[in-house]
């Protein structure tokens, strides 16, 4: 069964530094891999930020976007994409940064974790209820849960 974990971001939290922090928690926790699925305009930011997020740590990763990349670093501990179709098949963890809910993806998948991850902007509040509902109606075998970063 596939969890869905949503973080609900405080106003005067960032959306990078904590995707960040999280990323290193998920690695240090889990010998799962994890995908991050994210809009095009964020993908090469945080493909920077995850090399250089702390001056005494940084994030492995491979960023993907054909089969064929997803192919070549299958080993890699953390993927970037902004092409959900990559999902398909895969086991691990997943952090939506997207503006849509993956329920393809969890309806396809069991015993993987989503991660989904709400900045506390109004905009992104409107999609994140969205993406709550979905979830609640459509994969309501699924257990949800909730949690408010401060």
């Amino acid at each position: 069964m596939t969890a869905i974990n949503f973080y609900i971001l405080a106003a005067h939290k960032k959306l990078m530094p904590f995707v960040c922090q999280l990323t290193q928690t998920v690695l240090q926790k889990s010998d799962d891999s994890l995908i991050i699925v994210t809009p095009t305009a964020v993908l090469e930011p945080l493909d920077e930020r995850l090399w250089s997020f702390s001056d005494t740590a940084f994030v492995p990763h491979t960023v993907i976007q054909t089969p064929q990349d997803l192919a070549q670093d299958a080993l890699a501990s953390v993927l970037l994409t902004d092409n959900p179709d990559l999902l398909e098949g895969f086991d691990g963890v997943v952090m939506n940064l997207t503006t849509e809910p993956l329920l393809t993806f969890v309806k396809a998948n069991v015993g993987v974790k989503l991660l989904e991850i709400i900045a506390a902007d109004e905009l992104s509040l409107v999609h994140g209820r969205q993406k709550y509902r979905h979830y609640r109606e459509q994969c309501a075998e699924h257990p949800l849960q909730t949690f408010q970063i401060n």
